[in-house]
């Protein structure tokens, strides 16, 4: 009598299926191969998965590891990686962990699963964590850094989409903890959700350029990425550090910024910092119900055009936030542009230096479809300070302590 198995795997295989299609739970325990050191069984590992993909379940190797190759040089098949109780530090200059596409790597409980050290994957130094795939889940591991010049614990970079990081840590990021940036300027960016991740420790003392989480995708003139969600995470700067943004949000298309724990109050401040959440270039953002405490400005918009990409920002929602202990401003734009809705927000001084809850500025254009409704500004000298000749804001119902000042003409 013909067993079951094996006439079920035939007629597989008389549909003309591969019989390796069929293996998508292969499971190869890495620390089971040979290598000279992690980052050897873990390529090892990959290798010895089917071309239809599997599980490399590392949580075998434990303690201190070292990687000092590519790990994920040539891996073309799909597949997910298991991280466990381990300390990797990249170190060499072929160290890196580059994330081909359709793959999965989660770590530990508790944030057990720690990488270190520098990637030198192809051109990018300092990026410890890095893809320029597609169909991708980063979660529940730390990358921590050194708080060094040009340092990215993890960067999506040129045309990567598809990509969920949620669980997250990053620590001690120089540059910036996490990164979606386009250094070949080709776009190609959409659907990335970063949600509930910490970012802490953010910074380092030269650049002008530090930020918690990036959003920068270049592109020829332009291009809008679309599908950004940035969601419940919660990030920090380092004590006397230098960060231009906590949050940064470029050239988007209906991005998301909501329910985000930003806190600068201990940062260097610079004439080039902008806010603990900032949009520039941008189409149809909100940025709701998030929280920010300390930067130059709690959130900083613009409408000002960014030479490498023809748009200035219009259609922003700013709702149902909370702002505190600002230097300078609660709200800042320092350009006009169209449409612009304030609603609902609380912005209090709470011991900062701000001497203006919400500054419109405008250097050659007025603010079209301004509503600014429903805000508690309390404590600054002035309240509300709009500059929109011949554009008139649709102000009303804010509980305000300080002066507005509304210019309309």
């Amino acid at each position: 009598m013909l067993n079951v198995a094996v006439f079920a795997t035939l007629l597989w295989a008389l549909l003309g299926h591969s019989l390796l299609q069929k293996v998508t739970s292969e499971i190869v325990k890495c620390d089971s191969l040979q290598g000279a050191d992690a980052g050897a069984k873990l390529a090892a590992c990959f290798a010895a998965l089917p071309a239809s993909g599997g599980t490399a379940d590392a949580r075998g190797l434990t303690g201190e590891q070292r990687i000092t190759n590519d790990v994920f040089a040539g891996v073309t098949k799909p597949g997910k990686l298991l991280l466990g109780k381990t300390q990797y530090e990249l170190t060499g200059p072929l160290a890196c962990i580059k994330v081909p596409p359709n793959w999965t790597v989660e770590g530990a409980a508790d944030y057990t699963s720690v990488i270190t050290g520098s990637g030198y994957c192809k051109a990018f130094s300092n990026r410890t964590v890095m893809t320029t795939g597609f169909n991708i889940v980063f979660s529940h591991f730390k990358v921590e850094g050194k708080n060094a010049l040009g340092e990215s614990c993890l960067a999506m970079l040129n045309g990567a989409h598809d990509i969920s990081v949620h669980g997250l840590w990053t620590d001690k990021c120089g540059q910036f903890g996490i990164l979606i940036g386009d250094t070949a300027q080709t776009g190609g960016f959409r659907d990335i959700q970063i949600l509930n991740n910490i970012v802490t420790d953010v910074g380092e003392p030269t650049s002008e350029t530090n930020i918690g989480i990036e959003v920068f995708p270049k592109g020829p003139s332009g291009f809008l990425a679309p599908g950004l969600v940035v969601r419940h995470n919660r990030v920090t700067g380092k004590a006397g550090m230098k960060v231009t943004c906590g949050i940064k949000m470029n050239a988007a298309d209906r991005p998301i910024i909501e329910d985000n724990s930003v806190d600068l109050r201990e940062i260097q401040v610079t004439d080039a910092s902008g806010g603990g959440i900032c949009v520039v270039t941008s189409d149809g953002a909100t940025i709701k119900t998030n929280s920010v405490l300390g930067a130059k400005n709690g959130i900083a918009i613009s409408g000002l055009i960014d030479p490498r990409n023809g748009l200035r920002n219009r259609n922003v929602i700013i709702e149902g936030n909370n702002l505190a202990a600002q230097t300078q401003n609660g709200i800042y734009s320092a350009e006009g542009f169209e449409g612009l809705t304030i609603a609902s927000n609380t912005l209090k001084k709470d011991g900062g230096t701000a001497t203006r809850g919400i500054f419109l500025q405008r250097r050659s254009e007025s603010y079209g479809e301004l509503k600014i409704i429903d805000n508690e500004i309390s404590s600054y000298p002035v309240a509300l300070d709009v500059d929109s000749p011949g554009a008139k804001p649709y102000v009303a119902r804010n509980k305000t302590s300080g002066k507005v000042i509304v210019k309309e003409q």
